[in-house]
């Protein structure tokens, strides 16, 4: 992506309406999350975490340095403190798909519960003061410039990095394969913040980038219930269950390669 078809000011204004809407969606699922600690509160507040890092990573300079450090810390903290958390949800949700057994899911339930328990009181309210710092913005004309050719550079040094990995998917090794799935997110944000709803529908290389997203996902979700389940007391069930896993993490491996190889052609 060489050109945006935004002015400068406009996609400064652009940027700014993502960043305080993922800011207040923050606030907003961090708050939910507390209440309920239901798995679709604690997976939204990632996402929206993830987002605002990416809009945040765009513009330090003019968001401030120390506000965007300030800001990476307590994310970080946050999306760490329910991250393990959310490992478990996932088990949860594989295990009653596989009709794995009350007794078996209900133990991995227990464990689950016992996290939350010392994760909850971990979570902090991101200060209003360094809240209010990202709102409101009003950068000069250089740094609007910079904004939108930061974007451009950014948008392609992702996709270059994506495609390198093209025919190198199985030799990658877990957290090559992981950093490959954070460059896909990132730049889904990046798309997403420049096309409209509309567009983002047609867009042809977006979707494309979202079922490789989505197949990397799966297969390293597999990775994450496989982590759990060797906690566990080894049983015949467990043992049938993380062969299971493996099956299913090879066959989408194998959908993300194609998924990665129909990408590069786009």
């Amino acid at each position: 992506m060489k050109r945006v078809g935004l002015k400068s000011q406009k996609f400064f204004k652009r940027w700014q309406r993502h960043l305080e809407d993922y800011l207040n969606s923050v606030a907003l699922r961090l708050e939910e999350t507390a209440k309920t600690a239901e798995a679709e509160s604690i997976h939204q507040l990632r996402v929206s975490i993830r987002r605002t890092r990416v809009m945040i990573h765009l513009g330090p300079f003019i968001c401030g340095k120390s506000n965007a450090e300030k800001f990476h810390a307590w994310s970080k903290r946050v999306a760490d403190t329910v991250g393990r958390v959310r490992d478990y949800d996932i088990a949860i949700d594989w295990l009653r798909g596989q009709s794995a057994g009350a007794q078996l899911i209900a133990q991995v339930e227990q464990r689950r519960v016992r996290l939350w328990r010392a994760a909850s009181r971990r979570l902090t309210p991101i200060p209003m003061t360094l809240r209010d710092a990202f709102f409101d913005l009003d950068p000069g004309v250089r740094k609007r410039n910079l904004l939108k050719k930061r974007f451009v550079e950014w948008n392609q040094e992702l996709r270059d990095g994506i495609l390198g990995d093209v025919g190198k998917l199985r030799k990658l090794g877990i957290e090559d394969q992981h950093e490959l799935r954070r460059w896909l997110r990132r730049l889904r944000y990046l798309i997403e913040m420049v096309l409209g709803r509309r567009k983002q529908k047609r867009d042809r290389y977006l979707r494309q980038l979202i079922r490789l997203q989505r197949a990397l996902g799966e297969m390293q979700d597999r990775i994450v219930v496989d982590d759990i389940l060797q906690r566990l007391k080894a049983t015949p069930r467990i043992r049938a269950l993380r062969n299971k896993l493996i099956q299913e993490r090879t066959s989408w491996l194998y959908k993300a390669e194609h998924e990665l190889i129909t990408l590069a052609r786009l």
